[in-house]
């Protein structure tokens, strides 16, 4: 059944429109600023002629993505803001997490991904970085198996190489689970769930999901305090013509996923009278950015992967 969006814009509630930046980060050299919430520009309404492109191609979407790059981002700073008062289970710490990683899918039925993370953790007595290295090979050691062989490593500790997972592999039934990236699933639900679906200046499909939610966190020493949750969730789809058909599709090239968490008044406790603040204060965000690839990627040197750990 042809499902049918009408255009329109969400204004941003104002407590959304400050820039993301807080008196609290303790982390003094975080470079990191989030796009936050700022979206692309819809300008006007998809075509009934695109939109039924749109749709009809949705099942084809996944034979051509090749690759995606995530970049992700998360900061917490409930120990900075709250002190003894921080929520339980926070570990009465302050994190910042930064993580890049880049997933390539090769012809001779190889699927490579390299990934580089950082975690810092901070709090009165403690301050500390992580930085792990993890690369992942999916490949078939004969047509009817499969594995993933997997590097790890910890800061300068010796890598290790471990097959992480083995099994079984038939084609038709788990060629799709191994060596692809579910994107239709991903645009098929944005568009269901989109709070705007349209086009921008330079005619790429826009889904934009903005949602914001008002709640109370519990903190400990039997207080809370009034905080809003707020996300932009934005997919972008370009044209695409396949060199094996002349059927064009709408391809997904960028997703972007940005969570942020504010506090809005004062600690309250019972029998205190419960007072705004004027400025809003970001005590935790995440931001997470995809952009997929239909690239040829050629196939990928056998050799190149590493021997498992003695």
């Amino acid at each position: 059944m042809k499902k049918s969006k009408f255009l329109f814009i969400l204004p941003l509630v104002g407590i959304l429109a400050s820039c993301v930046v807080t008196d609290y980060n303790p982390f003094g050299e975080d470079k990191y600023v989030p796009v936050g919430f700022q979206t692309e520009s819809i300008v006007r309404a998809l075509s009934d002629d695109e939109e039924d492109i749109f749709e009809d191609g949705l099942s084809r979407i996944d034979n051509y993505v090749t690759g995606v790059k995530e970049t992700l981002e998360l900061r917490e700073y409930y120990h900075s803001y709250f002190g003894a008062n921080a929520p339980e289970g926070v570990n009465d710490i302050d994190l910042s997490i930064s993580s890049s990683s880049d997933i390539k899918t090769y012809n001779n039925d190889v699927k490579f991904k390299v990934q580089n993370a950082t975690q810092s953790v901070l709090n009165d007595y403690l301050d500390y970085k992580n930085s792990t290295l993890l690369k992942e090979w999916t490949h078939l050691p004969t047509s009817a198996t499969y594995e993933t062989r997997r590097l790890s490593q910890v800061n300068e500790d010796d890598p290790e190489v471990t097959i992480n997972a083995a099994g079984a592999y038939v084609e038709l039934a788990d060629y799709v689970d191994l060596f692809g990236y579910g994107v239709a699933n991903i645009a098929d639900d944005a568009y269901a769930d989109a709070s705007a679906v349209g086009m921008n200046a330079d005619d790429e499909i826009i889904l934009l999901l903005r949602d914001s939610t008002y709640d109370e966190m519990e903190l400990s020493r039997n207080g809370f305090v009034q905080v809003t949750s707020s996300l932009v969730d934005e997919i972008k789809l370009v044209l695409y013509e396949p060199e094996d058909s002349d059927i064009p599709l709408y391809l997904p090239v960028q997703s972007r996923i940005y969570i942020e968490e504010r506090a809005i008044s004062r600690i309250y406790h019972d029998g205190e009278v419960l007072e705004y603040l004027d400025n809003p204060i970001v005590i935790g965000y995440q931001e997470v950015i995809k952009q997929w690839s239909s690239e040829d990627f050629g196939s990928y040197d056998l050799e190149a992967m590493p021997d498992l750990t003695e």
